[in-house]
């Protein structure tokens, strides 16, 4: 029965490399998120030398990586030995900039950086008459999905203000920015 030893990740942006010692007679191994094989995708030998390891996408949050070795039988893939079993934690960061200009009404302009893709409804803005102190502190303005940098100008009386927030619980995100410069 063949296994994968030694196996580390590494993280380089929004990707993972994971490493491991390459089992003897084995041509191919599967991947997975969960340990289930039929959810495994296929990484050959000639992937894994071509490119340093076996190099995955890493959302946000914590995954469990299982690396199964395997063998093509009868016309289908199936494990030869256990899973090789990895955890990782991925905190994304979210950089920005929230700048507000007076004229008749408050602009605020306010520009995100992420580091990966950022789905729907994680962060929000949050607006009031007073400078919100937490998520719940006024009304609350989702984001659509961002995957590259964005900039948006929103409007407000001059009276009400606006600030950031992160909404999701699930997944690991981190702000790093400046809130209420000027542009």
């Amino acid at each position: 029965m063949q296994s994968i030893t030694n196996l580390t990740l590494q993280q380089s942006g929004n990707k993972i490399r994971l490493i491991f010692n390459w089992p003897a007679g084995v041509t191919q191994v599967h991947i997975a998120t969960a340990n289930d094989f039929t959810q495994a995708k296929l990484f050959t030998l000639q992937e894994y030398k071509m490119f340093g390891g076996a190099v995955l996408d890493s959302p946000p949050g914590t995954t469990n990586y299982y690396i199964f070795p395997s063998c093509h039988d009868a016309g289908s893939y199936r494990p030869t030995g256990q899973a090789a079993h990895v955890q990782h934690i991925n905190q994304s960061i979210i950089r920005f900039t929230l700048e507000e200009k007076i004229d008749q009404y408050k602009q605020h302009k306010l520009t995100i950086h992420p580091e990966g893709y950022i789905p729907a409804a994680t962060v929000f803005y949050v607006k009031n008459n007073h400078p919100p102190a937490s998520i719940t502190d006024g009304i609350k303005y989702p984001l659509e999905a961002i995957r590259q940098p964005t900039t948006r100008i929103i409007r407000t009386n001059l009276d009400e203000y606006i600030r950031l927030f992160l909404g999701d619980g699930e997944n690991l995100y981190k702000l790093e920015g400046q809130q209420n410069g000027t542009f």
